[in-house]
């Protein structure tokens, strides 16, 4: 009989947990993060992932729902439901191949205090794809591939959402390690066609480090002065922070230093470490297939510095049947 690899990762938390209570009349005992209560909240909900960090990068814990505000369009939505979160996450690495971002995806899994599983997928212009997974799913970070320098196109993005859907675990990243995105087709796909498959994936976060050869990046604040055009993210000027963005990671911009990049992937893991999922019914019943932002406003608590968070920008509005 075979093993899925969910079943596995289950088994190792009851363990894990078994253990745990076994061990807690050690007063020195080490904390073992435990498996979430999900409610399994019902269809109809817009739902978000939210990292909320103290100004040193690291996840902070512990927050509860009246902490949160979530706003569509400017208007506050009831919050229905309400998770904290610090499960395994399932991780797809896209890096960049350069010998200054070679130990990046190592640092990012080392960092981490959760046992995850990760693939890797790459550029290939050959493959009809556009790419090709370099690493099947694993938990062995001792096998990390090398690989040679190259930019990365929609092909590779797509290919990495689709290999994803096999993950072992609710929580599910993309990191993209890169100095850019190739825009138009490869492997079939747009890059329009990625970033909407992007979105409307909501257990799907892209997180990205790109370097600084590009001086000025433009984010998805820059379109929303332009009264020709909807607070929409296809229309930002470059595509890897908008996908960043808008599914609730997030883009960080890094020096092309291999310490730089590595401080850099620390602290994305850092702050994976606990995330909350929220939940709202959007008061705005109309389907008429629209962007709608998303903001996210947390007070934190009385003696704790000020957080910051970050969620996915928003949502595209169901569309009446038939259209």
């Amino acid at each position: 009989m075979t093993l899925s690899r969910s079943f596995i990762a289950g088994s190792i938390l009851a363990i894990t947990a078994v253990c745990s209570l076994a061990g807690a009349a050690g007063s020195m005992a080490p904390i073992q993060n435990q498996p979430s209560p999900w409610l399994n909240p019902d269809g109809g909900m817009v739902l978000a992932w939210v990292s909320a960090v103290d100004p040193k990068g690291n996840s902070v814990r512990g927050l509860k729902q009246n902490n949160f505000h979530i706003f569509e369009n400017d208007v506050e939505q009831t919050i229905d439901y309400f998770a904290q979160n610090s499960d395994p996450i399932s991780v797809g690495i896209i890096p960049c191949g350069s010998i200054e971002c070679a130990e990046v995806p190592l640092t990012f899994l080392k960092t981490t205090s959760w046992a995850e599983e990760y693939f890797v997928v790459v550029e290939n212009r050959t493959n009809q794809r556009g790419g090709i997974i370099l690493q099947n799913f694993t938990t062995d970070i001792s096998v990390i591939p090398r690989i040679t320098p190259s930019t990365h196109s929609a092909g590779v993005l797509s290919l990495g959402l689709d290999y994803i859907r096999e993950a072992a675990n609710t929580r599910k990243i993309l990191l993209l390690i890169a100095a850019g995105l190739r825009m138009g087709s490869s492997g079939g796909v747009s890059s329009e066609l990625v970033l909407r498959r992007a979105v409307r994936e909501e257990d799907v976060q892209i997180y990205s480090i790109v370097t600084s050869r590009f001086d000025e990046i433009e984010s998805l604040e820059h379109e929303n002065k332009s009264p020709k055009k909807q607070p929409d993210p296809l229309y930002a000027e470059y595509i890897v922070p908008a996908l960043s963005r808008a599914t609730g990671g997030r883009a960080y911009y890094s020096q092309f230093f291999a310490a730089d990049l590595e401080k850099v992937a620390a602290e994305i893991a850092r702050g994976l470490e606990t995330q909350y999922l929220i939940g709202y019914r959007s008061a705005d019943l109309t389907t008429n297939g629209k962007w709608r932002q998303i903001r996210m406003q947390v007070n934190a608590p009385a003696g704790t510095p000020e957080l910051t968070t970050w969620t996915k920008s928003g949502y595209w509005a169901d569309k009446p049947q038939g259209k």
